[in-house]
């Protein structure tokens, strides 16, 4: 029997592969996988995770890398000719767009788009009255708070389905999505058994290590970024036994932090393009900013993780990791460095022990396999009636 296709669209970032990876690798055995690369930062990024992009590699069919032709006639068909019936010599055909591709829009099965990206696609799969199902999913195990009364979101999801990680997540979704077309699943990449497929062997290190997920935001507020990574320095030069490393946000990413870390000559670091999970099992002490989801890549392993301060304020309220205490705060470089030290001295301190305990208590998990329930979900999904024009 002739595979169906799968078709993943990847707008921004090499996160939205990291994620649904997993799955990928089970609906395989069933499907053909397409990616469609909006963007070619995308996938250069990817190539540069070696573990991450081999795994891609063994899934893929083929993939397809946007060039500015098709944006530029897309956009044109979308702002002059989307809502006209007229075949117009610059209008958008998605059959088309597909067929170029060698893939026969028939026979996509599904079409996954990130939750939090935009993709120019969806909007012209629903115009046709035989189609794939639409699929939302997440970029990360980002915990989600309960979103405030009266609370306006800016955007909406145009598919027809949400994964998510968590049940607390629901609420903040409900808001874009129905609450009907949501099914929750776990985090697939923190599976046993993909972990052990992205981890090698691990040889002793040489040194212990102080891994820190840095986000570069230089563009913005240059002045309190700057204080904020010199402050972290200057408490990471005291502890010279450690080897530091960097693994630097994949999109905020502004190469001004380099400067700041070349004047550290006594610091012993490095800036790595391991795949985040890998460098989190070789580590002994995470460190990881407020916004953001790595924290959870740090207590997968059971290590201690510590959130440095903000340079400039970006949340002003109790976010989930605040909400499930999984979030061990250092608030100043002051705090920073005992708490780097309670580390080094004591990993088994009750305050590391509770982190991880909570973690456990509010990860999601399926009979240990969130990938199996996923693709559960997937199939039923797929079984719902849903091919008729919206």
């Amino acid at each position: 029997m002739k595979k169906k296709i799968i078709v993943l669209g990847v707008s921004k970032s090499v996160a939205e592969i990291d994620w649904i990876l997993p799955v990928l690798f089970e609906l395989k055995k069933d499907y053909k996988i397409f990616t469609l690369f909006q963007r070619r930062d995308a996938y250069n990024t990817l190539k540069k995770d070696k573990i991450l992009f081999k795994l891609w590699n063994e899934i893929s069919d083929g993939y397809k890398i946007e060039d500015s032709i098709d944006k530029v006639k897309r956009f044109l068909d979308q702002k002059f000719f989307f809502n006209k019936t007229i075949n117009y010599f610059f209008g958008f055909n998605i059959k088309n767009y597909f067929k170029k591709n060698k893939i026969n829009f028939s026979e996509i099965a599904v079409f996954f788009s990130e939750f939090g990206t935009y993709s120019p696609f969806i909007s012209y799969i629903k115009k046709e009255n035989v189609r794939p199902k639409i699929i939302h999913f997440p970029t990360s195990a980002f915990i989600f708070a309960k979103p405030r009364l009266n609370e306006k979101v800016n955007y909406s999801l145009g598919g027809d389905n949400l994964i998510l990680c968590n049940d607390s997540d629901v609420d903040s979704w409900s808001k874009r999505i129905a609450t009907e077309k949501i099914k929750v699943v776990g985090v697939p990449k923190y599976d046993l058994a993909w972990l052990n497929k992205l981890i090698p062997i691990i040889k002793k290190n040489k040194k212990p290590i102080i891994l820190i997920a840095y986000s570069s935001r230089f563009k913005f507020e240059k002045e309190k970024n700057e204080k904020q990574l010199n402050e972290i320095m200057q408490v990471l030069s005291e502890f010279i036994n450690f080897k530091i490393i960097f693994k630097i946000h994949p999109r905020r990413n502004d190469p001004y932090y380099l400067k700041i870390l070349k004047k550290y000559k006594n610091v012993d670091f490095e800036i790595s393009k391991e795949n985040l999970l890998t460098l989190a099992s070789k580590c002994d002490i995470f460190l990881h900013d407020r916004d953001s989801s790595v924290l959870l890549e740090g207590l997968i392993f059971k290590k201690p993780s510590i959130e440095y301060w903000e340079a400039v304020k970006l949340i002003n309220r109790d976010i989930g990791v605040d909400i499930f205490k999984l979030n061990v705060r250092a608030n100043n470089s002051d705090e920073l460095k005992k708490l780097i030290k309670l580390a080094e001295d004591s990993p088994s301190h009750e305050i590391w022990i509770n982190q991880k305990n909570n973690f456990l208590l509010n990860c999601k998990k399926f009979k240990e396999s969130a990938t199996i329930h996923c693709v559960k979900v997937i199939q039923e999904l797929l079984k719902e009636k849903n091919n008729t024009k919206k």
